[in-house]
C-alpha cells in the first residue's frame, strides 16, 4: 500500500497532538487514512500499474483513473501501436484500427494515479490525523453554554461528521466509478441482430 506522507513529513506541520503521539500510532493512522482517502477518491495517490482485460470495442473507459500513461495494448496476442492502432484521451482508449469486436480480446497495460500527491490531499490527511488524536483526548458528546444563569446543552458533531467535512474538500479528486463504453458498439450489435 502506498502512503501519502511519512511520519517525519507530518511532524513538520508542528501540530502538538501529532508531535507528542507515539510514532507507531501516527504510522498506523497514516496507513488507515491513506486507505480511507484512496477509497473516497476512488484512486491511488501514487503511480500504480494496472492491467485491464476487456472486450475489443472502439472506445474503452479505463477502469482505474486518472490514467498517467499506457504501456502497451495487446489485441488477440498482437501488440498494437499508439497513434496507428489506438490513442488515449481523457481516460478513454480509442481504437482507430479496424478490429473485430472480440469478447475479452483486448489487454491494456497502463499506469494510473498521481505523479505527485496533491497538496489538498496531504492537508486532508494531516487534518484527519489531528482530528482523530484531538477527538480522543478532548471530546465529549455534549457541549455546554451558559446564558444569564441558564445552562443549555447542545450536541457536538460526531467524529464521522467531522471526517466527512474534511473528505468533502477532496471532491474534485473523486474519480468516477468505472462504466463500460457502449456508444458505438451498441449500434453495431443492433445491426448484427437485424
Amino acid at each position: 500500500m502506498s502512503k501519502i506522507m511519512s511520519v517525519e513529513e507530518i511532524k513538520l506541520f508542528g501540530i502538538e497532538c501529532i508531535n507528542s503521539a507515539p510514532p507507531r500510532q501516527v504510522e498506523g493512522l497514516i496507513e488507515f487514512y491513506t486507505k480511507l482517502l484512496e477509497e473516497y477518491c476512488n484512486t491511488k495517490f501514487s503511480r500504480t500499474r494496472s492491467i485491464m482485460i476487456t472486450d475489443a470495442l472502439p472506445k474503452v473507459n479505463l477502469r482505474n483513473t486518472p490514467a498517467i500513461e499506457v504501456d502497451r495494448v495487446i489485441y488477440n496476442k498482437k501488440l498494437l501501436k499508439i497513434y496507428e492502432d489506438y490513442f488515449m484521451c481523457d481516460n478513454v482508449l480509442e481504437i482507430i484500427a479496424e478490429l473485430d469486436i472480440v469478447p475479452k480480446g483486448l489487454e491494456i497495460h497502463y499506469v494510473y494515479g498521481f505523479e505527485v500527491v496533491p497538496a489538498l490531499v496531504k492537508q486532508a490527511l494531516v487534518e484527519l490525523i489531528k482530528l482523530r488524536l484531538d477527538f480522543s483526548l478532548h471530546n465529549s458528546s455534549v457541549t455546554g453554554e451558559s446564558f444569564g444563569g441558564d445552562y443549555s446543552y447542545t450536541k457536538s458533531k460526531s467524529l464521522a461528521e467531522l471526517q466527512n467535512e474534511i473528505l468533502s474538500t477532496l471532491d474534485d479528486y473523486v474519480q468516477p466509478e468505472h462504466q463500460e463504453y457502449f456508444e458505438e458498439a451498441t449500434a453495431e450489435i443492433r445491426a448484427w441482430i437485424i
